[in-house]
């Protein structure tokens, strides 16, 4: 069952016509991934594209990494009012990127399950298993590749940087925690404590379970107003 809410949601766009257009909605939630299916139909043009994302109401804020190899439509897309970026269509990396994460596909995504099931790796000529995918029915998994890899790569990269030097040590703790206890005031200001938590975390650059402990550390040491 997936969360009633999400802390982040941004989407993954793969350009067909022959073959399908893919466009996925990734949302996260405590670090792990949840894919929702929204487009997955051939002979779309841009036009149709385009009148299918504002039936869908896909906010115009939100950000969409689109296959690089078609500047022209992300730039038509953007003329439309969307937020669409070129993706980092790196496929080793990108795969590598994405296993790292714990990720849910519903039974309403229906090619995007039957993608995963069919996915497989090419061999060479000793039969042996080479790490380069069979680009064949995988249109729904490079649109959410893309938005994956490319939303995530940076952040997890300093992430796994502060983990090295300790960022949650008690000296690193303290450290955070003036920034924390500003951030969670402006949020009591404007009366909105809804997934504040899931806000300053991604402000900090941290996961929720490190936001989390860090609010623990305030309460425990601090006399401030947010207990």
């Amino acid at each position: 069952k997936y969360p009633e809410t999400f802390e982040e949601t941004f989407y993954g766009l793969d350009f067909g016509f022959n073959h399908p257009t893919a466009l996925i909605e990734i949302n996260i939630k405590d670090d792990e991934i949840y894919l929702r299916e929204l487009i997955y139909q051939s002979k779309l043009t841009n036009s149709d594209l385009i009148d299918l994302m504002k039936e869908l109401n896909i906010p115009k804020y939100a950000d969409i990494y689109a296959d690089a190899a078609e500047p022209q439509r992300i730039q038509e897309i953007c003329q439309a009012g969307f937020n669409a970026k070129p993706a980092n269509k790196s496929v080793k990396d990108g795969i590598d990127f994405v296993k790292r994460f714990r990720i849910y596909s519903n039974p309403q995504n229906v090619n995007v399950n039957k993608e995963v099931l069919s996915y497989s790796y090419k061999r060479d000529k000793n039969g042996n298993t080479i790490d380069e995918p069979i680009k064949i029915l995988d249109d729904a998994l490079d649109a959410s590749r893309y938005a994956i890899f490319t939303h995530l790569k940076d952040r997890f990269i300093d992430r796994k940087e502060k983990r090295e030097i300790g960022l949650l040590d008690e000296v690193n703790l303290r450290a955070l925690a003036e920034a924390f206890m500003e951030m969670k005031y402006e949020y009591i200001q404007n009366n909105n404590l809804e997934n504040y938590i899931a806000g300053i975390a991604k402000r900090l650059n941290l996961k929720m379970t490190e936001a989390k402990q860090l609010e623990e550390f305030v309460r425990e040491n601090y006399n401030y107003w947010g207990k």
